[in-house]
């Protein structure tokens, strides 16, 4: 390898460095859609190398879930970003709406709302931009007769968790000697009236009207029963036995925002501003799908080489975060490519098979691992 192309890259090398001042004048002036445009463009670029893509039954696996997160505590970001408020005080955070390819590691679509608008409203607000060839899971939160409704007429593919207890329909498919049926539910008064009032649905989803989900029951290690909805009707295509991996497949999504939150510091801040709090937080999404398009490549090689290993995520972050710089700015890129990839490999393991994961519901503080301080976290 030639030493040229790891030399360390000066970004000024016959210039004097500009001040603080000068480069966070500089910063403010790159507006927050040119992010949003970069993050869709590394979703375009990864799917583009078919060859590399995993599905499942030909669909891609879309986890969507949501997450919060807590920003500098200024007015400013009050009032732009949103509030959380519990009965002792309130502090700046926001919401973050996430879809999820979960066999890719990739993230599909990011939507950050503030924490007064439900991850349920946003999703409705968003529904056209959910794509047509995957199949969507969902957990109990998102238990919801108009959004089955909506995944029914628009042909989204879907499978949702069932709220237990309280649901009329739930109580009568748990009471029937069979793990799977077709069950009939309708758009109640609330459904009705928030589709009508909150998302501008006038006359697609009439009041009372009736409409049919399968049913399927899933049987937990430790023994509760929990049940699926979904409009995968085919039962040759999509059998029973199928369904309790299919959606384990949705943990995917909470391994995720647990890297974006630990590994690349989604809730450390450089600076107060909004913008600046905007211009971290989606840079961490882009530079994890760009870690995604590196490491789907580098573990596609190295599944010829060794079977059942995988590369080491976290080491991943360094190597790629080291070498960025060198890969925008030195000649030769392919040649540096050739070499970023075989570091890449070279940091792996066995694939694990790890036990079954007891989710402990925590509550939001109102503080944070990190504190905020200026010039903490090293800009992407």
């Amino acid at each position: 390898m030639d030493a040229e192309l790891i030399d360390k890259v000066q970004l000024f090398p016959s210039a004097i460095p500009p001040s603080k001042t000068a480069f966070v004048a500089a910063r403010l002036k790159i507006l927050i859609p040119f992010f949003i445009d970069l993050f869709l463009f590394t979703v375009s670029l990864f799917y583009s190398d078919k060859k590399i893509i995993k599905t499942w039954k030909t669909f891609r696996l879309l986890a969507v879930d949501g997450s919060a997160v807590i920003v500098p505590d200024t007015a400013e970001n009050r009032y732009f970003i949103g509030v959380h408020e519990n009965q002792h005080k309130g502090i700046a955070a926001c919401k973050i709406l996430a879809v999820h390819d979960v066999l890719n590691r990739v993230f599909v679509n990011v939507f950050f709302h503030p924490r007064a608008i439900s991850e349920i409203a946003t999703l409705h607000y968003n529904f056209n931009k959910l794509p047509n060839d995957a199949i969507l899971i969902y957990d109990r939160h998102y238990c919801d007769s108009l959004l089955m409704h909506r995944h029914l007429k628009a042909k989204k593919l879907c499978v949702i968790r069932m709220k237990g207890k309280g649901i009329k329909v739930v109580e009568k498919f748990l009471a029937l000697n069979t793990d799977s049926a077709l069950m009939e539910l309708q758009i109640g008064e609330r459904a009705y009236y928030s589709a009508r009032d909150k998302y501008g649905l006038k006359n697609n989803h009439p009041k009372f009207h009736k409409f049919k989900m399968r049913f399927v029951k899933v049987i937990l290690p430790n023994g509760e029963i929990e049940i699926l909805a979904t409009n995968l009707f085919d039962n040759q295509k999509f059998p029973t036995r199928e369904f309790k991996k299919l959606y384990g497949k949705r943990w995917g999504v909470e391994t995720a925002f647990d890297e974006i939150k630990n590994q690349l510091k989604l809730p450390v801040f450089s600076g107060y501003k909004s913008q600046i709090v905007l211009q971290d937080l989606w840079p961490v999404f882009i530079f994890y799908n760009i870690r995604a398009m590196f490491l789907a490549q580098a573990e596609h090689d190295l599944d010829k080489e060794k079977k059942d290993h995988q590369i080491n995520r976290n080491t991943a972050v360094t190597i790629i975060r080291n070498s960025w710089t060198s890969l925008l700015l030195k000649p030769l890129q392919n040649k540096f490519l050739e070499h970023l990839f075989q570091l890449l490999k070279r940091y792996h393991f066995r694939t694990r098979i790890r036990p079954p994961t007891i989710r402990k519901r925590k509550l939001m503080r109102a503080n944070e691992r990190f504190m905020t301080e200026k010039n903490y976290k090293p800009a992407f």
